[in-house]
């Protein structure tokens, strides 16, 4: 008989008893701890259930990510969800054991627990359930996408859907207190009549520009008074309007394949520029289907709801909305335990805020100059055109007589001209007199009868995201970098060492290094052998385009010798930049104007001097001539550009690509954005109301 050490008790076996008391055996606390075992088979080690649900994890998100081709950010965002489920059921199935009695009643309900949780997401398994429950249970806004032909079910579901403006704007009013604030403080602001036809020192904002201090929206506001006496609370909303064609890309299914869709957006003047372009107050108005789009006449029909012969066919338009006022209840943010306050809401459309082709299809011009048409703005023809009129004779087209301005007024009276002499003019007559006019169509997105206030001419201003960023600046970093690094003999390189774009390369990566998170520039190589001149163009988007002309001088210039800082196309660059580096400025003096009317004659004198560059201007180095009138009219360029609504139609992407999205393409774009949480994450705190007239 052995005595434990622990217990005092004697045992026939200690060995039995130290199996049984583990704690008991002395030489057990003399061991020296397990190491911990890391596991490399791609689970975590440790209990079997860990093992067994860390498989399980793993495979679920390998199936999603490789299998479904679903990004990583939303396999994580997914994640974060799945544990707060989880969590869910862990803590009601403890807070049912509590309450039991006994063993046998904890069990059960716990099962119970269980099986209700199974059901709830059984339930809500489908896409169509869970935005069921966010409109009847939840009440969130909800918007309906509207179709744009009512008796044709199969075209709003898969090609033309739409969302109305004054109840996009009537939800932000209605729910999102800040921007509400904001809103009404600027319509104030312009019905007090301080900034009616008064000139700006300081251009900071859309509306220190002339358009809108020339413009019904900043007159001074005359009270009204409704049946009962009271004076009408009249609210002044500025909208931008933005349009443009956007390829979604289908990888699976019986939809392979592109689409491609024009999208119509826009913004609230009203709002400082930081919360105007963020993706919460994007107001996506339309999606429509290219090739629809054509059949049906166009941005006319989609914006006017006019077809080809000018017969209204859609009453509910985006037009439409600029033409009435409509009522809505909104809280009273000075007496907050008061009854909503009934507001007369007016939209203004202000400005295009889109691309060249886009621009010119809302207007009387064709959405080329390169063929036979002058510039929209003035009576300027391109390289190609004189070519054409001249039976091949190359000139410059520059350095000239200016070229006389186009008016709205001008265009519209010879549209109307020629619209009653069409009876009696032939199909040819009638379009060489449209060519000599420089006209395309008769009629246009962009005029008072249809949108008050609108001109084709003055509201369409030059995008230097397209200008510069996706044009000129791209194209032009490539050239200067083609010659300036061109392999030679020793006594011809214009650059040190012995590989430049090697070099080019390292200087960036030190800058990236520096730059702020976000931003950017890839690695930049030499142009294909073969490739021809007038092809080649820097591999970067806009923003690293711009980004890299920015810091250009500081990366290039290190690896050039004297030569190479003297070659012509080195001058040109550099004046390239000093307008980059204007345009992009966010406040501007008025008497800045003058400055960037300086820049750009010198850029233009620059590239002309350039031998290898003859031949080689387009007609955005023309356009560069209406930046002086559009800061004057709408203010600093990046009030207006087109930089955010890419990126919103960039957010959109992922939307559409399942092919089981396919077959309701278009509706379930708008559904989306009418239920994205970016619009309505702050909506949620108020139950929806419909505007007045909307109902």
């Amino acid at each position: 008989m052995a005595k434990c050490p622990r217990c005092n008790e004697r045992f026939a076996s200690l060995p039995h008893h130290f199996a049984r008391h583990p704690d008991h055996d002395p030489t057990q606390a003399e061991l020296a701890p397990p190491t911990e075992v890391f596991s490399t088979d791609g689970h975590e080690a440790g209990s079997h259930f860990a093992k067994e649900f860390a498989r399980l994890i793993n495979t679920d998100y390998a199936r999603m990510r490789y299998k479904q081709f679903i990004d990583t950010s939303s396999c994580s965002a997914f994640h974060l969800s799945a544990v707060g489920w989880a969590d869910k059921i862990a803590n009601a199935m403890l807070d049912a054991a509590d309450s039991a009695s006994n063993l046998e009643i904890a069990k059960q309900s716990m099962r119970q627990v269980r099986r209700e949780a199974k059901e709830v997401m059984a339930k809500y398994h489908s896409q169509a359930t869970r935005d069921a429950y966010l409109i009847k249970v939840l009440k969130v806004p909800y918007i309906e996408p509207l179709p744009f032909d009512p008796a044709s079910p199969e075209q709003f579901r898969k090609d033309a859907a739409q969302l109305s403006l004054k109840q996009l704007v009537a939800r932000i009013l209605q729910h999102d207190s800040k921007a509400r604030k904001l809103i009404i403080a600027k319509s104030e602001e312009w019905k007090s009549g301080k900034l009616h036809k008064q000139k700006a020192e300081m251009l900071c904002n859309m509306d220190d520009g002339w358009r809108i201090r020339d413009s019904d929206l900043t007159k001074k506001h005359i009270p009204e008074f409704d049946a009962l006496g009271k004076p009408k609370k009249v609210l002044r909303c500025g909208i931008g309007v933005h349009n443009d064609d956007a390829t979604f890309v289908n990888p699976i299914g019986t939809k392979k394949g592109e689409h491609k869709d024009s999208v119509t957006d826009c913004t609230i003047i009203n709002l400082p520029l930081i919360m105007r372009h963020a993706h919460a107050y994007l107001l996506l108005s339309s999606f429509v289907n290219a090739k629809l789009l054509k059949e049906k006449g166009g941005l006319q029909w989609s914006m006017c709801g006019v077809d080809e012969n000018g017969k209204t066919v859609v009453p509910s338009c985006l037009a439409a909305d600029f033409r009435m006022e409509f009522e809505v209840m909104l809280p009273d943010d000075d007496h907050p335990m008061s009854e909503d306050v009934k507001w007369h809401v007016q939209l203004h459309f202000i400005v295009s805020e889109t691309d060249y082709l886009s621009n010119t299809a809302m207007g009387f011009t064709p959405e080329s100059t390169s063929a036979q048409f002058p510039c929209p703005e003035c009576m300027w023809v391109s390289k190609a055109a004189n070519k054409r009129a001249h039976n091949g004779a190359a000139q410059r087209t520059r350095g000239a007589s200016k070229p006389a301005a186009r008016t709205h007024a001008g265009m519209a009276a010879t549209a109307a001209a020629l619209t009653c002499a069409k009876p009696n003019l032939s199909k040819a007559a009638l379009a060489e007199k449209m060519r000599e006019a420089g006209i395309n169509s008769l009629s246009c997105v962009l005029q008072p009868d249809r949108i008050p206030g609108a001109d084709s001419v003055r509201d369409k201003p030059p995008d230097i995201m397209h200008i510069f960023g996706a044009g000129l600046t791209r194209i032009e970093e490539c050239h200067c970098l083609e010659i300036l690094f061109k392999a030679g003999k020793s006594d011809k390189v214009l650059y040190v060492g012995e590989d430049p774009w090697a070099l080019l390369n390292a200087n960036i990566n030190e800058l990236n290094a520096q730059l702020p998170r976000g931003k950017k520039i890839p690695k930049v190589y030499a142009q294909r052998k073969g490739k021809k001149i007038n092809e080649q163009h820097m591999d970067l988007n806009s923003s690293e385009t711009l980004l890299f002309a920015m810091h250009f001088e500081m990366l290039v210039a290190p690896i050039l010798n004297a030569k190479g800082i003297q070659h012509p196309c080195w001058a040109s660059m550099m004046a390239h930049v000093a307008v980059v580096q204007k345009v992009l400025q966010h406040t501007f003096a008025a008497a800045e104007a003058d400055d960037l009317s300086i820049l750009i004659a010198n850029f233009i004198d620059a590239f002309d001097k350039v031998p290898e560059y003859f031949d080689l201007d387009r007609p955005k180095h023309h356009f560069l001539e209406h930046l002086v009138r559009a800061l004057l009219d709408f203010g600093p360029f990046r009030g207006f550009w087109c930089m955010p609504f890419e990126a919103f139609l960039q957010v959109c992407r992922p939307c559409l690509y399942s092919s089981t999205l396919s077959s309701n393409h278009a509706s379930f774009m708008l559904l989306t954005h009418s239920l994205s949480p970016s619009v309505g994450h702050a909506l949620l705190l108020r139950p929806p109301t419909c505007c007045l007239s909307c109902s």
